[in-house]
């Protein structure tokens, strides 16, 4: 998808040290991404009962 926008130059510029343009962009969309992802992650710790008699091993072995 083309689509135009407006890059501080000088942002641009440091991210391109080894890449073209259009590879700094993609690479700061997927870790914004992966960022997004890891806070959703986030909200959910705490609300989960912690099971003490639980064993992944266990569990693992079962399938």
């Amino acid at each position: 998808m083309l689509t135009t926008v407006q890059i501080d130059p000088d942002l641009l510029e440091n991210a391109r040290r080894s890449r073209t343009g259009e590879e700094a962009v993609n690479e700061a969309i997927r870790e914004y991404v992966q960022r997004q992802k890891q806070l959703d992650a986030l909200r959910y710790f705490g609300t989960f009962d912690f099971d003490p008699e639980y064993d992944y091993k266990k569990e693992r072995k079962r399938r």
